[in-house]
């Protein structure tokens, strides 16, 4: 089970790990990138074309609001389908041998500025969290998507690790 491997990971680590011993926590990295992969939390971003244009066949003049679906991207076979695994499916493994575009924090200049931190903070809660309990959904999450994407039914059960 994925989570009993991420969790041997963590044991693994020495009593105050620092940096250089993070960084060998790869299962637990692929675990947090397919989850930002599938459930980005911002799940479009806005822009405006900068000149008249043509996608897929539809005008788009210069000036109109576009909107991308990171959701839909990160899930797009295209980008995705070359990893083996089905793109509409949680896979952690798809990170092991390659790494496809993640677009969780858009790209170019118009990155997120705090991607290193959102992640850094993501990667310890999340190492912090699987260290000291076992964590089980109860039942599949719903999403709802406003401004973010959000689970509708957050029922989370967490057990003290022995």
């Amino acid at each position: 089970e994925l989570q009993k491997r991420i969790q041997q990971e963590i044991d693994a680590l020495p009593p105050n790990p620092g940096p250089e011993d993070l960084r060998q926590l790869e299962e637990t990295r692929h675990l947090m990138q397919e989850t930002l992969r599938m459930y980005p939390p911002l799940w479009a971003l806005a822009r405006e074309a900068t000149q008249d244009t043509t996608v897929n066949g539809i005008d788009v003049p210069k000036g109109t609001p576009v909107f991308l679906s990171l959701l839909e991207g990160n899930r797009d076979p295209a980008n995705w389908g070359a990893t083996g695994h089905d793109p509409q499916e949680f896979h952690p493994e798809r990170f092991r041998d390659k790494t496809p575009r993640l677009q969780t924090f858009g790209g170019g200049a118009h990155m997120c500025p705090g991607k290193e931190l959102a992640t850094t903070e993501n990667f310890l809660m999340l190492t912090k969290v699987l260290s000291r309990f076992e964590v089980r959904a109860e039942g599949p999450l719903k999403f709802w998507s406003g401004a973010t994407l959000y689970p509708l039914n957050p029922a989370v059960e967490f057990t003290p690790r022995p």
